[in-house]
């Protein structure tokens, strides 16, 4: 699709509102986000006797988070304890070797100073100056050219350029021959649309790194490469928002997936975009991307104003460690909503006027490049995302989010599941390759969903109606890996009724289809009702009903299976035949029980 037609017609009806949030919005989600810690565990971080601090990265993130707070007139009585943090920060980042976390600590720091150093006597922010000063990025960073080829330089390597280019805005070092070894390298690693390819092209270290290069941008850096960097900002941009969701969220895609920092940084990339447009004189543009901000963000209040404040989209206690991976502990992520926050807040323009953004208008179907492997479709407030060619690690091929506005979720599906140890589940929860997934008779009687595949698979889009209240479009998969046909096709009509898909088999030795639908069950709080019939099924959580019909016989299995979002029971719709249909409806409070009944 022309990203820039559909934009350019954006009208505002006489409906229109704005959405009342001013940019105090991302202080009250800085709040909320240090929240997560005590004072006494915060001052327990701090190292006795000149030690460091078990984990830099962590630290920095809460000395930073506490710093931005400070300067807005937010949580005063942490002053002296920011202070000692600030004093343990800048001491620490000379004396570290070969520990990655470094790499984003010094950006961290740099950022608080700039924002909250007024508050320290001027003897205490020269020392801190002077210990930044000696930090020398080819030693105390992890992340950063051996050889010529290292494929070390990845999203990391961003960060501490970052950190590198506010040092130099502060005076305390020069980075020409650092980035003129570097920054090349990292522009070799965006792709046609201005998103960057992290080692497995996860969409969430795609914006992480846009937004490290927006902070360069932001404060100045106007070097050789500054053009080429600025430019895959803006491409960059533009897709972003056609891939948040019709609930406001970011994309799935692989590791740290779920997390609610992840609209943080939506919200920031999205405001930088704003300021963008606005200077150009585009205010319909900065407009669209403004409110697509405060979107973002405002759809992770549920979580945030849980008690305790949440660091992701799930109920379970946020220390166990459920659906994170290892280096993602609620130490480290709960900070870094909040440290994320603050660049949304420093980014953010409030005189911008809002104006619809394409996630709450819908009418169109696009796609990635195949790096990333996403159909992303938005039509009558339901979006739907489809990972073509899903890195198992983490995801699973098929549809892998159902998305309503004004919907919890994971009622639906808001990310696939995986058979892979990608990130932490119970012993005692299921994993398994699951998403909404066609399956087929393999030729020797046992089933075969293109859940199951693993990359390489091929996939082909043909968009074949797009408009504001419906959108129609065919996907045909093909692998080496099939068996029983030559492939699979499903046909997508995505509208304000719901999401109907029709699959077929394309040169099947045996007429039988499937379709492997998870059903929620449990998020760590809340639980699914579910029930069920031959034609289809619902799930009641609360006042919101998911329902399912299907074409087949629908049977729910027994077992429990696990993502990120909680637990799921798995149902079966079989079919005797060469095609199988389903209809998927997100309905409204009071709306009915059971279609298919």
């Amino acid at each position: 699709m022309d990203f820039r037609t559909y934009l350019d017609s954006l009208a505002k009806p006489d409906s229109f509102r704005p959405t009342g949030y001013g940019k105090e919005m991302y202080l009250d989600a800085m709040e909320l986000s240090l929240n997560g810690y005590t004072r006494q565990e915060l001052e327990a971080k701090c190292p006795k006797n000149g030690g460091l601090p078990d984990d830099i990265q962590a630290f920095s993130r809460l000395a930073a988070l506490t710093g931005f707070l400070l300067a807005n007139g937010r949580v005063p009585e942490y002053k002296e304890l920011w202070l000692d943090m600030m004093d343990i920060c800048s001491g620490s980042y000379r004396l570290i070797r070969d520990n990655h976390r470094n790499d984003f600590a010094v950006k961290e720091f740099m950022l608080a100073y700039k924002a909250a150093g007024h508050l320290a006597e001027e003897v205490r922010r020269s020392a801190w100056m002077e210990q930044l000063r000696l930090v020398d990025p080819w030693l105390n960073y992890d992340c950063r050219l051996r050889t010529g080829t290292d494929r070390r330089l990845h999203n990391i390597n961003v960060y501490n350029m970052a950190g590198e280019w506010l040092r130099q805005t502060e005076g305390l070092t020069d980075t020409a021959d650092y980035f003129r070894a570097h920054l090349p390298l990292q522009l070799s690693w965006f792709d046609s649309n201005g998103m960057y390819m992290d080692p497995g092209n996860p969409l969430m270290y795609d914006a992480m790194t846009r937004l490290q290069a927006a902070i360069m941008l932001h404060y100045g850096y106007a070097g050789p490469y500054a053009e080429v960097l600025d430019a895959n900002l803006e491409k960059g941009g533009i897709i972003s928002l056609f891939m948040q969701s019709a609930a406001f969220e970011a994309p799935f895609g692989g590791r740290s997936n779920q997390f609610l920092f992840a609209d943080a940084v939506y919200a920031a990339l999205f405001e930088y975009e704003a300021s963008r447009y606005k200077r150009r004189g585009d205010l319909r543009t900065a407009g669209i991307f403004k409110r697509a901000a405060r979107l973002a963000m405002a759809s992770a209040e549920r979580w945030l104003q849980a008690k305790p404040p949440r660091h992701m989209r799930n109920s379970y206690p946020p220390r166990s460690g459920y659906g994170t991976e290892a280096y993602a502990f609620y130490e480290k992520y709960m900070a870094t909503l909040g440290t994320n926050a603050y660049l949304a807040f420093l980014f953010a323009d409030d005189s911008i006027e809002e104006h619809p953004c394409p996630a709450e208008t819908g009418g169109y179907c696009m796609q990635t490049s195949e790096h990333f492997h996403m159909i992303i479709v938005n039509c009558g407030g339901y979006s739907v995302q489809i990972d073509a060619n899903a890195n198992d690690k983490y995801d699973a091929a098929g549809l892998g989010r159902i998305h309503r506005a004004g919907f919890p979720t994971e009622l639906a599906l808001s990310t696939p599941f995986t058979s892979e140890s990608g990130y932490a589940l119970p012993d005692n929860v299921q994993r398994a390759m699951a998403s909404i997934s066609p399956g087929w008779n393999a030729g020797d009687g046992t089933v075969q969903f293109l859940s199951s595949l693993k990359q390489p698979i091929g996939y082909a889009l043909e968009v074949l109606e797009e408009s504001r209240e419906r959108a129609v479009f065919r996907i045909i998969y093909t692998s080496p890996q099939l068996r029983g046909c030559e492939a699979v096709a499903e046909q997508y009509a995505v509208s304000a009724d719901g999401v109907a898909i029709e699959a077929e088999l394309i040169a099947p030795s045996v007429p039988e289809m499937y379709y492997q639908l998870p059903l929620f069950a449990w998020n760590g709080q809340e639980k699914g009702e579910i029930t069920a019939a031959s034609c289809g099924a619902q799930v009641a959580m609360g006042e919101f009903v998911y329902g399912v019909e299907t074409s087949g016989e629908l049977e729910v299995e027994s077992r429990t299976i696990g993502n990120r979002n909680g637990l799921y029971r798995l149902a079966l719709a079989a079919s005797g035949q060469p095609a199988i249909g389903l209809k998927l409806r997100l309905k409204e409070p009071g709306s009915g029980g059971d279609d298919c009944r």
